[in-house]
C-alpha cells in the first residue's frame, strides 16, 4: 500500500482544506520551500499540527526536547557542526542504535552521515526546528563547558 502523502494527512486531519493545500503545492513549486514549511509560514497550521503529520505519516515518534534531558555523553557523539547543519539532536543511545530528534527525518544524507560518523544504527524522530535550535544552543554550550572544566582541572588529569 503506498504511503500517503504528508497534504492527504494534512486534509484528513482537518488542519487544511484542499484548496489551501493547493495553493500551499503551486507556493512550494514557485519558491521551492517544503510544504510543510509554505503552510506554518503562510499561518494556516501550527508547527505543532505539522510535527503531527509528519510522525503520522512517516510513522516515527515525535518528541518534545523541552521535556527531556539528554545525557551530555550522548550529545558527544554527533559533533556540534553537525547538529547545526542537519538541525539535528542525538536524544538517546541504546546499545548501538543512535535516536536522532530531527526537523526534517527525510534527510538520508544527514542520517548516512552520522551513521558514518558514529558507527551507530540511527533511529529517526521527529521535533520542532525551533526546539531543535534551543536543544542544540543548550547542550553543546553545556558540553563545551564541561570540558573547559575539565581541563583546567588539574586533579582530572592525573
Amino acid at each position: 500500500m503506498p504511503r500517503k502523502r504528508l497534504g492527504d494527512v494534512l486534509i484528513e486531519r482537518g488542519y487544511v482544506t484542499p484548496d489551501v493545500l493547493e495553493n500551499a503545492l503551486r507556493e512550494q513549486q514557485e519558491s521551492g520551500q517544503r510544504l510543510g514549511e509554505v503552510l506554518v509560514e503562510g499561518g494556516f497550521i501550527t508547527e505543532e499540527q505539522l510535527l503531527d503529520a509528519v510522525s503520522d505519516r512517516l510513522a516515527v515518534p515525535k518528541l518534545s526536547l523541552d521535556a527531556m534531558v539528554i545525557d551530555p555523553a550522548v550529545i558527544q557523539l554527533v559533533p556540534v557542526d553537525l547538529a547545526r547543519r542537519y538541525t539535528l539532536i542525538p536524544v538517546f543511545a541504546i546499545g548501538h542504535t543512535l535516536t536522532l530528534a530531527m526537523s526534517d527525518p527525510l534527510n538520508f544524507i544527514a542520517i548516512d552521515e552520522i551513521k558514518y560518523r558514529t558507527g551507530y544504527e540511527v533511529k529517526r524522530a521527529v521535533a520542532g526546528l525551533t526546539d531543535i535550535r534551543r536543544a542544540i544552543d543548550q547542550y553543546y554550550s553545556v558540553a563545551d563547558s564541561l570540558k573547559g572544566i575539565v581541563a583546567d582541572d588539574p586533579a582530572a588529569a592525573e
